[in-house]
Formats: C-alpha cells, sequence, structure tokens
C-alpha cells in the first residue's frame, strides 16, 4: 500500500511538473503591432511591439472592395504572407462645438494620422507595403476600387 500511494504521489508530482513547465514555454505564435504616421501620403514607421497571441484572418473578401487603407507583410523575396484592410482614419469625419453649441465641421481632410496594424509577427516578416484603396467607377459605371501605394516600411520582430 505505502509503495502504490508512494508511487502515484511520484507520478502526480511528475505530472504537475510537466503541466507548470508547459504553461511558461511562451506560445509559438505572436502579434506584430506596427505603429505607423501618415502624413501626406507618406508613410512612416514610428515603433513594433510583439505581444504572444494568433491573428484571425479578415472574412471574406469584401474588405477588399472598399475604400479605406489596404496592407500587405511581406517577406524577404516580396511575397505577401498577409494582408489586410482597415479604415482610413484620415476620412473620419471631424466637427466641433462652439460656446453656442453650434457644430461646426472640419473643413477639410486632416493630412496627418496615427494608425496601427496587426501581422503575423515571426522571422519571415520583413516588410509592410501600404496602400490607399479609392473608389473609382470603370467604363460600365460600375463601381470598383483602385489601390495606389502609400508607401513600403521594413519590419523586424
Amino acid at each position: 500500500m505505502t509503495i502504490r500511494l508512494t508511487g502515484l504521489l511520484c507520478l502526480l508530482a511528475l505530472l504537475l511538473g510537466v503541466a507548470s513547465a508547459q504553461a511558461q514555454t511562451p506560445p509559438p505564435d505572436a502579434i506584430g503591432f506596427v505603429y505607423l504616421r501618415l502624413e501626406d501620403d507618406a508613410v512612416m514607421l514610428e515603433r513594433t511591439a510583439v505581444q504572444p497571441g494568433r491573428l484571425k484572418p479578415q472574412r471574406g473578401l469584401a474588405h477588399l472592395l472598399r475604400p479605406g487603407l489596404y496592407y500587405e507583410a511581406t517577406g524577404p523575396d516580396g511575397a505577401v504572407l498577409w494582408e489586410g484592410w482597415i479604415a482610413d482614419p484620415r476620412d473620419h469625419a471631424g466637427e466641433w462645438a462652439t460656446e453656442d453649441g453650434r457644430l461646426h465641421a472640419l473643413p477639410e481632410r486632416p493630412g496627418a494620422a496615427a494608425l496601427v496594424v496587426r501581422v503575423p509577427a515571426g522571422p519571415d516578416v520583413r516588410g509592410l507595403r501600404l496602400f490607399a484603396a479609392e473608389p473609382v467607377r470603370d467604363a460600365a459605371g460600375k463601381q470598383t476600387v483602385v489601390r495606389r501605394l502609400l508607401g513600403a516600411v521594413p519590419l523586424s520582430f
């Protein structure tokens, strides 16, 4: 009976040790946060940060057909490893209230904006290309989106 109890306790201690070692191992997947600044259609990298986690790809292809900012994470050979879309922060209408409570709209689109995009972090991700997805009408009058390259920045995680 004592031998069985000792054996059971040793097995339990071994299992707990393996479980705690696995809990301390960082996850193999990581998310790279890329902080960018847009100024008059020029892209500047401010900084990057990495957090554990796994990115979920955007569902469907609807994001490819709407205006905003489209981005591609690229590998060492320039191949696209990840793509995504975000709303252009410069497109948000701004307004302010005067002392009498009346609202006034900003007269024009701001030229500068800060934004953050998320890409898988890893040694294969070497760059980020940012595009303005702009609506245009084709010859038949159907609305489509054309991408215009705003810039590319090197990345290393």
